[in-house]
C-alpha cells in the first residue's frame, strides 16, 4: 500500500513578490502484513517577482530524497538523492497564452561520488547508508 501527501504554503507579500514552500512525502508498506515502511520526500522553495502585468520571473530550489528507490530508480542501485535550482522568465502574450524560458540545473552528490569512484579508480560503489530490501 502507498500513501502520498502534498503540503503547499503560498505567501504573496505584495503585488510584485510572492513565495511558495511545498513538501511532498510518500510512504509505502513493504508488504501487506508487515510493519516495515519505506519513505520518500521532496521539498521546494520558490520566489516569484512580477515585473509588470505581462512579465514575471521566478527562482526555485528543489530537493528530492528516495534512498530506497521507491519512485526514482538509479543504476547502480545506490539510492536517489538530488537537488536542483531553476530560474524562469514568463511572458503573458494573449489572455491565457504563456511563454516561458526556463533554465534548470540538477545535481546529486551521491550519484557524482559513485561515478567518480567507479570510473576513475574502479572502486566499489559507496553504500547509500540504508538497508535496501529491494534486490
Amino acid at each position: 500500500m502507498r500513501y502520498f501527501s502534498h503540503l503547499n504554503a503560498v505567501w504573496q507579500c505584495n503585488e510584485r513578490w510572492g513565495f511558495t514552500f511545498a513538501w511532498d512525502s510518500g510512504i509505502e508498506q513493504e508488504n501487506n502484513s508487515g510493519n516495515n515502511y519505506n519513505l520518500w520526500t521532496g521539498l521546494l522553495a520558490d520566489a516569484r517577482y512580477s515585473i509588470n502585468e505581462q512579465w514575471n520571473s521566478a527562482f526555485r530550489y528543489e530537493y528530492y530524497r528516495d534512498p530506497l528507490e521507491i519512485i526514482a530508480e538509479t543504476t547502480p542501485r545506490i539510492g536517489y538523492i538530488a537537488s536542483g535550482i531553476s530560474s524562469n522568465l514568463d511572458y503573458l502574450a494573449y489572455g491565457k497564452l504563456l511563454c516561458r524560458i526556463e533554465a534548470k540545473y540538477f545535481f546529486s552528490l551521491l550519484m557524482s561520488l559513485n561515478c567518480f569512484m567507479n570510473c576513475r579508480f574502479g572502486l566499489p560503489t559507496p553504500s547509500a547508508g540504508y538497508s535496501n530490501s529491494i534486490p
